[in-house]
């Protein structure tokens, strides 16, 4: 039987399509081939067709055939390899001489399918590596059994090249992975131990700033209490002199002792002018705040400021328009710009022009912040001199107590310091600025006030120089739990004209007011044992309401009602006291308010 072979070369897209002749890939088939050669032609040519290295074995593994690309992708001829074993050829001994492939005939002789990585000779004879994707598939008959082996081949000698040369590449980046994460690791180690050196050189630095301050402090408490001692010794040596020399004009019966006692007394009032000051520069000290115009108070301390500074210095007032109103103690403030005043004065030895003005002002919350006060409407008032000025270590130490540039006896250095308090208490700043040759500006700033206007505490200076008297009847209870003060203050009142009842405590006060004791005012210390002058205030107004109260104490602001009240019928007597400011207060306190209590 004959075939056509027009149909067979359509089927394959061949352009000869002669009917005596087909021609593919050097293979003729024609009109005469039998049926069998015909299908050797067309299985030959089926072969050579495909990409892929394909052979077909016999079940023992010889060669039976290999198709063309397999033959010239090795350079070899059919010839060569033809009824051979298959493990014999291609030179597989390249990777195992061929053990792997023996072993995978075997068992695809067994009817299983295998498939591996093979490496063989590219060239024969040559060193060229060829790796292509091996597998063989068994062939079986109706019964079963294995009567070929397929054997196929893809060259993956350049995907297994890229493939080793994505690995490298993966290799490398991990490697510069790992050393990046080594680089950061080292980085991180590096900004710990950085971090830890900026924290152990902070610690450091604010061990070292805590002890200067310490050590400033103490210097700075050396020279508070060596001016303190100082200044003290000469007024206890001039107290205590004069003390003894009348006493001993006494024992010879020498009247002749109102000079000395004179000189005590005048002792005493230096002592308590420096308790005032030392109490201003701490913040300490018990104010009397009223409401004050402040362009008001500059005018008039205009006229005694040139009477005071000299015809040298030239007073100039610079008055602000419609300056508010502020609320502060009028003897400390008036007492601070003398303070300033003098001071100005001494820094021009040759004369010249102080100036003193008024503004109104704003402090910001930055400004604020570095002033440590709140922000707000304040009231500046200035004093600025045309003198020699200060360096900055001078101006640094400006307001501290005991320091003083003037020669010895010429200032105790407590006046800017006690300026300095006395504005900080009073809600305020204190600013200097100041230049070599340039003189020096000092500025106030007090906090403007809103409220309504408050009577000041203390009485007109006429009235001060008054020694007013009491009566029999009127009874006043000292409670002192010093004896030697409670001693003086009893003797005092009785030498004033007035009955008087003394108790050591607050306990022993209550006990005769609850007796039903008959009392006009209760004279108490503020600082006691077991109980405070306000609170015994307070519990004595229980048992006798509108029971009057004079308050005394030599310390400081911190003993008084913090809102700076004191209540109805109530006033303060500041330590150490003189028998007319005794006077005075106690006439004031029983004359004020509601009537007597009897």
């Amino acid at each position: 039987m004959t075939f056509n072979p027009s149909m067979t070369a359509n089927l394959f897209n061949v352009r000869d399509t002669r009917p005596h002749l087909v021609n593919v890939r050097g293979i003729q088939l024609q009109a005469g081939d039998t049926r069998e050669l015909y299908r050797q032609k067309i299985a030959r040519i089926t072969l050579d067709s495909m990409v892929q290295f394909v052979g077909l074995l016999d079940a023992q593994g010889t060669v039976l055939d290999i198709n063309q690309v397999a033959l010239d992708g090795v350079g070899i001829k059919l010839s060569d390899v033809e009824a051979k074993p298959f493990w014999t050829t291609f030179w597989w001994q390249v990777r195992d001489e061929g053990a792997t492939l023996r072993a995978s005939i075997a068992r695809a002789a067994q009817g299983e399918f295998v498939r591996w990585d093979a490496e063989i000779c590219g060239r024969a004879g040559g060193t060229e590596t060829i790796i292509i994707d091996a597998s063989l598939s068994p062939v079986m008959d109706s019964t079963g059994k294995v009567v070929f082996i397929t054997a196929e081949g893809r060259d993956i000698t350049a995907q297994k090249a890229q493939e080793r040369e994505i690995a490298r590449h993966r290799e490398e980046l991990a490697r510069e992975v790992a050393q990046r994460h080594r680089t950061e690791a080292a980085l991180q180690s590096l900004n710990a131990t950085l971090e830890q050196r900026v924290h152990d050189e902070v610690e450091d630095r604010t061990k070292a700033e805590e002890q200067l301050r310490q050590v400033q402090k103490m210097e700075a408490v050396g020279r508070l209490t060596g001016g303190i001692a100082h200044d003290f010794n000469n007024m206890l040596a001039v107290i205590m002199g004069s003390l003894n020399l009348l006493q001993r004009k006494l024992a010879h019966g020498d009247a002749d002792v109102e000079r000395l006692a004179n000189a005590a007394i005048e002792g005493t009032r230096h002592a308590a002018a420096l308790t005032n000051r030392l109490q201003a520069f701490s913040r300490q000290q018990s104010l009397a705040p009223e409401r004050i115009d402040p362009n008001n108070l500059v005018t008039g301390m205009s006229d005694m400021l040139a009477r005071t500074l000299g015809e040298r210095v030239r007073v100039e007032t610079v008055l602000g328009a419609e300056v508010g109103p502020v609320m502060a103690d009028r003897a400390q403030l008036e007492n601070a710009l003398v303070n300033l005043c003098i001071n100005a004065r001494d820094a021009m030895p040759d004369g010249g022009t102080l100036t003193l003005a008024t503004a109104n002002a704003v402090i910001d919350a930055a400004e604020a912040k570095n002033y440590a006060i709140a922000a707000g409407e304040y009231v500046l008032i200035t004093t600025k001199d045309a003198g020699v000025g200060m360096v900055p270590e001078v101006m640094a130490r400006a307001f501290d107590p005991f320091f003083t540039t003037k020669d010895v006896g010429k200032g105790t250095g407590l006046g800017l310091s006690q300026v300095y308090g006395f504005v900080r208490q009073s809600g305020g700043h204190v600013k200097v600025e100041s230049a070599p040759g340039r003189g020096t500006v000092v500025e106030i700033y007090l906090p403007r006030h809103h409220g309504e206007a408050i009577a000041a505490s203390a009485a007109p200076a006429a009235q001060r120089t008054q020694v007013l008297r009491g009566t029999a009847d009127e009874v006043v209870m000292v409670v002192e739990d010093e004896p030697r003060l409670r001693t003086v203050s009893v003797e005092a009142l009785c030498e004033l004209g007035y009955s008087v009842i003394e108790a050591a405590s607050a306990h022993d006060a209550l006990r005769m007011l609850g007796e039903g004791r008959t009392v006009s005012l209760l004279f108490t210390d503020v600082v006691m044992p077991e109980m405070s002058g306000r609170e015994l205030a307070d519990r004595a107004r229980q048992r006798v309401p509108g029971l009057k109260v004079l308050l005394t104490t030599g310390y400081t602001r911190r003993a008084m009602p913090r809102n700076g009240a004191l209540g109805p019928d109530t006033r303060l007597l500041t330590k150490p006291f003189s028998v007319d400011q005794l006077a005075l207060r106690v006439r004031q306190t029983l004359d004020s308010g509601t009537q007597r209590t009897g």
